[in-house]
């Protein structure tokens, strides 16, 4: 027959066990994880949005899963996927498995979100933040064409307009039309461009 005092020490014992295997069940806090301070997504999906997840002694988070939600952006649209991506979607949500730690998203997009809604994102269950949307697929048609050209001309006349930032500088100047003067001609893999006209020709039409 087994003492009182030896289960006493047995059940102590085991509450220790269940509490250390509860602490290792949970996802580790990515306190000195890394989001890219700007999300800017292009049809043709070569615009890459970086998260780097890491513990609290700063060693990379392996196998992380990094989830973008999208819920909040209407106008937002997610192109179809051609096979390559490092990424899966499920309705508003982008997924990737970070072996590393290290997701790396070439979005493929097209429309902005801002002026409140913004992407959610989160790592391991943990959410890591908010981001505003900028593209040079400003009316989120698939293409990158004068009509986009004539929407973010009248955002760089205006106050500082968030999705019109292309090159994330935190304001609206010269780089963010070289940024979209690089997409000019871009689209989803099934879509047609239209003819393309230089960036210079668009701000006379415009202007």
């Amino acid at each position: 027959m087994t003492s009182p005092r030896v289960l006493s020490i047995l059940l102590v014992a085991a509450l220790t066990c269940s509490a250390i295997a509860n602490v290792q069940a949970q996802p580790s806090l990515p306190v000195n994880s890394y989001v890219d301070p700007c999300l800017s997504v292009c049809p043709a999906g070569d615009i890459i949005f970086h998260v780097d997840m890491r513990d609290a002694d700063n060693n990379p988070i392996f196998n992380s899963t990094v989830i973008l939600d999208f819920g909040g952006c209407p106008d937002l649209v997610l192109c179809p996927l051609t096979g390559s991506e490092p990424y899966e979607v499920t309705g508003r949500l982008i997924t990737q498995v970070a072996a590393s730690g290290a997701a790396a998203f070439p979005i493929r997009a097209g429309g902005v979100c801002g002026g409140g809604p913004e992407v959610s994102i989160f790592g391991n269950g943990f959410f890591m933040g908010g981001r505003a949307v900028s593209s040079p697929d400003q009316n989120g048609d698939g293409v990158v064409d004068t009509v986009d050209g004539a929407i973010l001309t009248a955002k760089l006349a205006g106050p500082y307009d968030r999705t019109a930032d292309l090159n994330c500088s935190g304001s609206l100047e010269r780089g963010d039309e070289s940024t979209f003067a690089n997409h000019l001609g871009h689209s989803w893999p099934t879509v047609v461009p239209t003819r393309i006209t230089s960036w210079a020709r668009i701000k006379m039409l415009y202007r």
